[in-house]
């Protein structure tokens, strides 16, 4: 009994050992994107372990947990691949486990093969991701060391920590997806086993006229969600960024309607096309072809329409991640343009009886304790009419007025030429981020003048200024400030008050941070009327920290736009590349028959070339087209910014040149494997 027992389980030993060979051979791409995920996963959550780094620049730890965070959430996302690849092979090997039920093995064996079986292949992949991962992390870590000027050497890590959380991730989804499995496969009946593998998504409506007015129907949703896409990102700068998120989802859903109702009728299309160019359709093997292209759409319109969409998501982090990240490097040389920078806002303060003047001789005596300066200066900016105190409205905050003589003691220090103004003058500075000059002039008070305490001004010719002076020039949400005469804003009430400060050195991160508590501390005993509302209308800025910060926004957002692109594009492409290579299994015998009946091979690949072409192009073309309005949208939206920033071509190539090429290389990568397993399996049987 024991030898009978042994002998079976070595039986079973070897089929396993064997099915397993033959799973790497024909699913050898789904497990390289496996170890390709696995890789990532582990790469980013190495960082955090990174002490060496994390010593030297304690804000990185804030990073490092972000995208800890990000990677779990985006390698989530490898459960439906999972999913759907284990289902996609459970439906190929229902005949092979009904010939196993069929010889006498029972159902609860098949499926606990099939588990461990899957489990092995899984973990085998995960442990070669996270060799993977060791280099990809070191390359990051390089990245990191680089960007924040560390002089550390870079060095290649192990982590046992990361590598155990990452083969426990991957453990959890292959036991869960594998029990679920089991139970699936311990249900199907040996008739369901049987015919299984046949089955495909299936057309409930054949008719070609409705098929049609589904088509053009969806042309209609698409064309509005489009149109929408435009409309929104086109007239962002008009709405001050406010978002409406229903409005976001209506486009969604209406994209995604349209473009499952446009795959779903666009055979009627090609069958339309197969009927009235017959000339073309019956030459040589081009009916075979075409009659096989319809066939595929038809069976896998919801794939194709959900692959649709996220290579359209994967496209858009591709390029979001590298625009905002390139922005922000920009951004960072507009607004950290001081030292230190403090100024003050009215935003939350209640009481219009209360002073908003700031006198900043304390905050200057400390700051001359922790170094040298080399040049300061205290402005306050006022309002043109006591009402505008209560203007809070993001849409209707009020511009502001500056004295001329501070106006021409902040171009001193940024190293510009004094500007002069007649009494019944006035002049303008604005962020061109914010407002263009052609706006600035459409300005009812430009056009009619401008009237303070009865004296009425007028914008003196040409006396529009855009140099970058920070942000605490102007009022919040607004992009322009008023500069007039001294006398002019004796008796008129101050808004804000704001301090800048130059200096011979830079101040280290722990000065920064020592000078950030002093203010806050000195600003809460000083003036604690003004904090009535448990707020702190205080803003303080440091070059240093505002570098560090900047540098970590940008890290996080390139990264996180590369992880989610690659990891969605990477899921795709296996999706679309496992199909063609089923599809290969299974039309090896038409392509032989093809053969015998004189068919060259040269033909027959051909065929094959077009087929996978078209088949694997479809949703990446559709995909295509909504990213180029995406594109298109996004430009005429921020075009005012794209033009301040990048005026010299480099947005293009930075912020779309790179994510565009690393998304071309992979997926001509998987593109030129398809086609070539594809020629070989058809080339393999024609030989027998």
């Amino acid at each position: 009994m024991m030898k009978t027992r042994s002998g079976k389980s070595m039986i079973y030993v070897k089929l396993s050992y064997k099915n397993i060979i033959k799973m790497f051979k024909e699913y050898s791409i789904y497990f390289i994107t496996i170890t390709f995920c696995a890789g990532f996963f582990y790469s980013f959550n190495s960082l955090s372990n990174d002490t060496e780094v994390v010593n030297l620049v304690p804000s990185v730890k804030l990073m490092y947990i972000q995208l800890e965070g990000i990677s779990f959430i985006v390698s989530f996302t490898i459960i439906f691949l999972v999913i759907y690849i284990n289902n996609f092979i459970i439906k190929k090997r229902t005949k092979e486990f009904a010939i196993y039920t069929i010889l006498g093995m029972n159902q609860k064996i098949i499926s606990l093969l099939f588990f461990i079986e899957n489990a092995i292949i899984g973990m085998l992949s995960v442990m070669l991701g996270c060799l993977l991962g060791i280099l990809i992390s070191f390359s990051l870590r390089g990245l990191i060391i680089n960007s924040f000027e560390l002089r550390i050497m870079n060095k290649v890590m192990f982590n046992f920590n990361t590598f155990t959380k990452t083969i426990i991730f991957y453990l959890v989804i292959f036991i869960v997806v594998g029990l679920v499995n089991m139970y699936r496969i311990n249900k199907l009946k040996i008739i369901d086993l049987l015919l299984n593998h046949r089955k495909n998504e299936e057309l409930k409506i054949k008719n070609k006229i409705i098929q049609l007015a589904i088509f053009i129907l969806s042309i209609g949703m698409c064309i509005y969600a489009f149109s929408s896409i435009y409309e929104y990102l086109g007239n962002y700068s008009q709405v001050k960024g406010e978002t409406h998120s229903i409005d976001q989802i209506i486009i969604f859903v209406s994209y995604a309607i349209g473009t499952y109702g446009l795959f779903y009728s666009i055979s009627s299309i090609f069958s339309l096309f197969k009927m009235k160019f017959k000339k073309y359709t019956q030459k040589k093997i081009n009916l075979f072809f075409i009659s096989e292209l319809i066939s595929k759409i038809n069976t896998k319109t919801k794939v194709i329409t959900t692959l649709s969409l996220v290579i359209l998501i994967s496209l858009i982090s591709f390029s979001v991640g590298f625009i905002m990240s390139t922005w922000g490097e920009n951004f960072k040389d507009r607004v950290t343009v001081y030292d230190i920078e403090i100024e003050t806002e009215y935003n939350d303060i209640i009481d219009e009886s209360l002073s908003l003047e700031i006198d900043f001789s304390e905050v200057h005596e400390y700051i001359e304790k922790i170094g040298d300066t080399q040049d300061s200066k205290g402005y306050n900016l006022f309002f043109i009419k006591e009402s505008d105190f209560h203007r809070r409205k993001r849409i209707d905050f009020p511009p502001l007025l500056m004295k001329l003589s501070d106006y021409n003691d902040i171009r001193k220090i940024n190293g510009y030429e004094k500007i002069e103004l007649r009494s019944n003058e006035f002049a303008i500075h604005y962020k061109e981020l914010d407002i263009s000059a052609k706006e600035i002039k459409n300005l009812h008070f430009v056009e009619k003048g401008l009237s303070i305490n009865e004296n009425q001004m007028m914008l003196k010719e040409a006396h529009l200024f855009n140099e970058t002076f920070g942000n605490s020039i102007t009022n919040d949400y607004v992009g322009y400030t008023i500069i007039v005469q001294d006398d002019l804003t004796n008796h008129l009430k101050v808004a804000k008050s704001a301090y800048v400060v130059d200096l011979v050195d830079e101040l280290t991160i722990k000065e920064s941070d020592n000078l950030t508590e002093f203010l806050v501390s000195w600003y809460m005993q000083n003036y604690p009327e003004h904090l009535a509302n448990d707020s702190q209308p205080i803003d303080i800025k440091t070059k240093v920290e505002q570098e560090v910060s900047s540098k970590i926004s940008v890290m996080v957002v390139k990264l996180t736009g590369l992880l989610i692109g690659a990891i969605l594009l990477i899921m795709c492409l296996t999706v679309l590349t496992i199909q063609q290579l089923v599809d290969s299994v299974e039309n090896k015998y038409k392509y032989d028959i093809l053969h015998k009946l004189g068919v060259d091979g040269g033909d027959i690949n051909a065929v094959i070339v077009k087929q996978v072409l078209i088949q694997m192009n479809l949703p990446f073309i559709w995909a295509t087209i909504g990213f180029l309005i995406f594109l298109y949208s996004f430009f005429k939206g921020f075009g005012r910014e794209i033009n301040a920033f990048f005026s010299d071509g480099s947005f293009l190539l930075s912020g779309f040149g790179l994510p565009i090429l690393i998304f071309l290389c992979i997926y001509l990568t998987y593109f030129m494997f398809t086609i070539t397993i594809y020629i070989n399996n058809v080339k393999f049987n024609r030989e027998l």
